[in-house]
């Protein structure tokens, strides 16, 4: 029996665009269905992965595909000024948002320095 041939890997069309408050990636994923899609926080990158497969009818001998069976994947690395527990991720007709929000005024700070006089 002859092993399955992998699945054609590709790295999807991505736009990722600065808001006052916000990071937003923008990101193409033709075929693929929600189920089939996942967002990872993996520290300080964000991996997302998604699958598309064509239905195959039993009687049909495909000629020529030029949008066939892809695995799709793409990691971004994630600021130090990013809210992780605030990303947010919305899929609707193939494409994917993954929203950044920067992390609020309060994240950033000086420490003061404290010390015992002798």
């Amino acid at each position: 029996m002859m092993e399955p041939m992998p699945m054609p890997q590709g790295r999807p069309a991505t736009d990722i665009i600065e808001l006052p408050d916000a990071f937003l990636l923008i990101l193409d994923l033709p075929g693929v269905p929600r189920e089939a899609l996942s967002v990872e926080l993996r520290g300080a990158e964000i991996v997302v992965r998604g699958r598309a497969q064509l239905p195959r009818d039993p009687g049909c001998k495909p000629l020529h595909l030029e949008f066939g069976d892809v695995e799709w994947t793409r990691t971004f690395t994630v600021a130090d000024t990013v809210a992780r527990e605030g990303i947010r991720a919305v899929f609707r007709h193939g494409q994917l948002e993954v929203l950044l929000p920067k992390a609020g005024q309060g994240a950033q700070r000086t420490i003061p320095v404290e010390g015992a006089d002798d």
